[in-house]
This record gives C-alpha cells, sequence and structure tokens, in this order.
C-alpha cells in the first residue's frame, strides 16, 4: 500500500526537543509511505493507526493518492466512506514492486543498464595500453555495482 499525506500544518509544530526535531525531518522529507500486513485486517487497522497519528500533528491522510497493492484477492476498501484504488504495481525506489512479485523485468532492466556501461568502457578494453588486471577491475568497480544494484 503506498499513502501519501498532506503537510498543511507542520511547519506549526513547535521543536522542543531533538526528538520532534527528528520526527519533523521525516514527516517533511516523507514523499510516499509503503505499509505491508499480512491480511486485509491488519492493513485496515494499520492505516487507521498511521490517520490517527498523522491528525494528531495537524496531518491529513490524501485518500485519493492513497493506494492497495495485494497479493491476493481484497475487497473494495473504503476510508471515510471514500473509496480507494487499487493497483498491480508500483514504482518504489526505483523498482517496480508488482503484485505476483515478479522482478524478471528488473533484472533484465539491470542488465541492460550493466551493457550500456559495458559499451561506455568500449574503448578502454580495445586499447592494448591498459593491462588485463585493470580492466577486470574496472568491470568489478564499475560494470557489477549497476546489474547488482537493489538484488
Amino acid at each position: 500500500m503506498v499513502l501519501s499525506v498532506v503537510k498543511p500544518q507542520l511547519h506549526r509544530l513547535q521543536v522542543q526537543d531533538r526528538g520532534v526535531r527528528e520526527i519533523q525531518f521525516l514527516l517533511e522529507h516523507a514523499d510516499d509511505t509503503i505499509l505491508m500486513a499480512e491480511s486485509e485486517e491488519e492493513l485496515k487497522s494499520l492505516l487507521m493507526k498511521v490517520k490517527e497519528e498523522n491528525e494528531k500533528v495537524g496531518l491529513k491522510l490524501n485518500i485519493q493518492k492513497t493506494k492497495i497493492l495485494a497479493s491476493g484477492p481484497i475487497t473494495s476498501w473504503q476510508i471515510d466512506g471514500e473509496p480507494v484504488e487499487t493497483i498491480a504495481d508500483f514504482v518504489f525506489l526505483g523498482s517496480k514492486i508488482t503484485a505476483d512479485g515478479d522482478c524478471s523485468h528488473e533484472i533484465k532492466r539491470h542488465l541492460l543498464l550493466g551493457r550500456k556501461v559495458m559499451t561506455n568502457l568500449d574503448s578502454i578494453f580495445k586499447s592494448r595500453d591498459i593491462t588485463l588486471p585493470t580492466k577486470v577491475y574496472l568491470v568489478k568497480a564499475m560494470v557489477f555495482p549497476v546489474v547488482m544494484y537493489r538484488c
């Protein structure tokens, strides 16, 4: 589930100690929140807790931006009488998350990105002035991280 919040009164909070300052920082810089639960009931309970805690500090849950991604069948959802959209996938931190957990498209994408890096290094790999150990080092330092990122 992806949640987004509107922060209309955030700057009215009075910073009294370090803990509040840290919470304020996190709220100001949070674009999306992901809630995960084992069951629909647990997710509803968790969502309501988030909504209540947001309201305590003057934040409002934006129901139009709230989405549900379920790995199994799910009934229609409503929050305060407003329907919540069900989605099949979403992008989180640059990776596509799907309801069935299929990540083959992400693997292919990372392999293509690695190939692009190799192509950009082609002139270095063809150079006779650069030793084989240096070329191997470049592959490990520049290609492997691109291919293995988030794996």
